[in-house]
């Protein structure tokens, strides 16, 4: 796959919703190459400077990836809508929803951690981010996919559930080494594992819409 295809909405398309492992980590590699970069610098002013739990480039970073996360999600089940908005104005429109909600919840709960909690997701009015859905189709859309990664994280040991969490909470490969002694961190290091936990995470999604014929 050439990362420049997924700049085209039908290829887009066609990519998200081939079920392979291999595509899906290939767009979310692409994604980040192609646009991350111009994401930090047209946001930047937008996070908390003063945060005691992350650096301005981690706020970004968790912004932009739970952003993409959702973005793929909803290219994958619902194709592409055309309203004259290009593949990076829309993506962007997704990061920049988390980017607010992150920057409310870290001024609002500090000392806490974020975990992406859609109750606090914020739906962007500008109409430069011209290719986002309707607030009533957004909500349904946060609370059905967010029933459905609560049941199946649920399912997940508690090892998979852990690298989730410290993944998300920005720990890094030495801290989780140290909380796994046994691991041969030489073969399979904490990254890897944890990006083996999360398509296990995805499968286990991927069943429940199939039972309930999404």
């Amino acid at each position: 796959m050439d990362c420049n295809e997924l700049k085209v909405p039908a290829k887009l398309v066609i990519h998200c919703r081939q079920n392979e492992e291999t595509v899906q980590s290939r767009i979310f590699l692409c994604f980040f190459k192609l646009y991350f970069e111009d994401f930090k610098k047209i946001f930047w002013h937008n996070c908390v400077t003063d945060s005691i739990l992350y650096t301005i480039e981690e706020q970004l970073k968790i912004a932009f990836e739970y952003g993409l996360f959702k973005f793929y999600i909803d290219i994958r089940m619902n194709g592409w809508e055309e309203r004259g908005a290009s593949v990076r104005t829309a993506l962007f429109a997704y990061c920049f929803n988390q980017l607010r909600a992150l920057t409310k919840f870290m001024r609002t709960h500090p000392g806490n951690q974020y975990e992406g909690d859609p109750d606090v997701a914020i739906e962007s009015k500008s109409k430069s981010l011209s290719h986002v859905f309707s607030e009533v189709a957004e909500k349904e859309l946060t609370d059905f996919e967010y029933a459905l990664y609560e049941r199946a994280f649920a399912e997940l040991d508690e090892r998979c559930k852990n690298f989730i969490r410290w993944r998300l909470n920005q720990k890094t490969d030495n801290e989780i080494a140290d909380k796994y002694p046994d691991v041969d961190f030489e073969s399979r290091d904490p990254a890897d594992i944890t990006y083996r936990c999360v398509q296990k995470l995805k499968r286990i999604v991927d069943k429940q819409k199939v039972k309930i014929k999404l």
